[in-house]
């Protein structure tokens, strides 16, 4: 997730944190293998991580602190853990307050801020002691949809960090990973995604490993090594985007510090956004000449038809990496009971300085990629570089697109309708318990339904005795408010409806970073399709 900085200081070097302090640290069971399979707690209640797909658009993990289940998003644009403590209902008994203030703040504006602490968590198998992370309580980052984020990015590029050394503070300050990496010296140091496909719903995750590899997808390691160009992104560059047959290379943004070799272009790997982002050139030549397609200048995004076919694939290495064509429309929003649909590649703003292209999920789900920190968390070995291998089939997802497209439009739907009657039926409910009754009227037994409203002001009119002392301008007027209430909660659950769905897939200014998923706080809502697009 990509972070406006304000640098605390210079750059800071985290070994010297590390080689200050010995942080104590355990490892439960199978202490000489840290390959872990992951699976969504639907699937396997055993899972260690919890590791999961929330509707394509967030990839999470399950940490514990004090026995308790903190959710978190896996994010290698970032670097910091903080935790909405808040939120997440924490108590930190036992643990070590510092007093240093750290705050992260995205590129939408949101963000986390707070105090410092240290606590013992376990994530897995894994338990460090006095594991430094940020206590933001009520922080917005997430818009109140998880409890944190679990940053998995370069460590110079952690604010925590950061903050620790400017106040010469004599703890351990380091990321998570690199305490894990830390407590073993003589395992590789690198960790691997594979990415679950899903539309609604909570589903497996996929697998996440941490110095191992995938069984069955040991031929990463002999893919190119894509050498990282920054000590605080993992930017790398790729030969280009073949585009509908044609070949998109240069047009390289300038990134401070960084020289992109001549023909090449800078390219991001990013788990903590969505959508992809690339030049307009190239967002041009996917969807500008597709048929209704419509180009929205303040999301910078195209609205286009959801049978949309798009021929895309990273080259790299000399390589082709195809993206399969479901994973280039997205489906985002509903309009007079149909489906509408946008491209998964968002045009970049004018001067921006991060890179070229910043692969999210959408493109992410057709490659397993591995991370390896090199000299980021153990200083004077290899330089990091990320390694992909091909999971799509180009000739197989073209022709498949044409059922899987249409199913995966009807699970949107589904999943969008069955939402709003959800949210109709407890937004009513409350405003119907919530609208005083005159003391002279008698209520109907049972007001929970969502045309109640209607039902009790006609209830309550018909029953009065005609030589009561009601005063029937006070019922009148109750009709009136209640008649009022039930429109106006229509009207907002109409808007917030529309709010959510378009935020959901990402239609917003500043796509990288809005939440884009339903507030349903982790409940799987219905069974989502997982897995690769053959397997549905």
């Amino acid at each position: 997730m990509s972070l406006l900085f304000s640098w605390l200081a210079s750059v800071f070097v985290l070994a010297g944190l590390a080689s200050a302090v010995t942080l104590p640290f355990t490892r439960e069971e199978k202490p000489h293998s840290t390959s872990v399979r992951l699976a969504g707690a639907a699937t396997n209640s055993d899972d260690p991580f919890n590791f999961q797909n929330l509707a394509g658009f967030r990839y999470l993990s399950t940490l514990h602190i004090n026995g308790q289940p903190v959710q978190v998003e896996l994010d290698t644009g970032s670097s910091d853990l903080w935790i909405d403590t808040k939120r997440a209902n924490l108590t930190l008994e036992g643990g070590t307050p510092t007093n240093i203030p750290a705050s992260i703040i995205y590129e939408d504006k949101t963000g986390a801020s707070g105090n410092i602490e240290l606590i013992d968590i376990t994530w897995g198998d894994f338990t460090v002691k006095n594991q430094a992370f940020i206590n933001a309580p009520g922080a917005n980052g997430t818009k109140n949809i998880l409890d944190g984020f679990l940053g998995l990015g370069p460590p110079s590029l952690s604010e925590l960090s950061g903050a620790v050394q400017k106040a010469n503070a004599k703890i351990n300050g380091n990321m998570l990973i690199t305490n894990i990496f830390d407590s073993y010296p003589d395992e590789s140091n690198f960790i691997t995604f594979l990415l679950s496909r899903n539309v609604a719903g909570i589903i497996d995750g996929g697998d996440f490993t941490i110095g191992e590899i995938v069984k069955g997808y040991e031929a990463i390691t002999e893919a190119p090594k894509l050498p990282i160009l920054s000590d605080s992104r993992w930017l790398t560059f790729i030969d280009g985007l073949n585009i509908n047959g044609q070949q998109f290379t240069g047009n390289s943004h300038t990134v401070s510090g960084v020289n992109v070799p001549q023909g090449k272009v800078s390219a991001i790997f990013d788990t903590g956004i969505s959508l992809d982002i690339a030049p307009k050139g190239f967002v041009d030549a996917m969807f500008q000449n597709v048929p209704g397609a419509v180009f929205d200048e303040s999301t910078r995004n195209y609205i286009v038809p959801c049978n949309t076919k798009v021929n895309v694939s990273l080259s790299v290495g000399g390589l082709e990496y195809p993206i399969h064509p479901a994973d280039l429309v997205t489906p985002n929003g509903i309009v007079n009971g149909s489906v509408i649909c946008n491209g998964a590649f968002t045009a970049s703003s004018e001067g921006t300085s991060i890179g070229d292209i910043q692969f999210g999920d959408a493109v992410m789900r057709n490659l397993y990629t591995l991370y390896n920190y090199g000299s980021f968390s153990r200083p004077g070995t290899n330089q990091p570089f990320i390694q992909i291998l091909n999971l799509t089939n180009a000739d197989k997802a073209w022709a498949e697109f044409d059922f899987i497209q249409p199913a995966r439009v009807q699970q949107f739907l589904t999943y969008s309708n069955n939402l709003v009657n959800e949210l109709s039926s407890t937004i009513v409910n409350v405003v119907t318990a919530q609208v005083p009754i005159p003391t002279s009227v008698q209520a109907p037994p049972d007001p929970t339904s969502t045309s109640e409203p209607k039902n009790f002001a006609a209830g309550a009119l018909s029953s009065q005795d005609t030589s009561s002392d009601v005063d029937m301008k006070s019922v009148i007027r109750n009709t009136y408010i209640i008649t009022g209430l039930v429109g106006a909660t229509l009207l907002l659950l109409t808007i917030v409806t529309v709010v959510f769905l378009v935020k959901w897939m990402g239609l917003s200014k500043k796509p990288r970073y809005k939440p884009l998923i339903p507030p349903v706080d982790g409940r799987s809502v219905y069974s989502s399709y997982s897995g690769k697009y053959s397997e549905w």
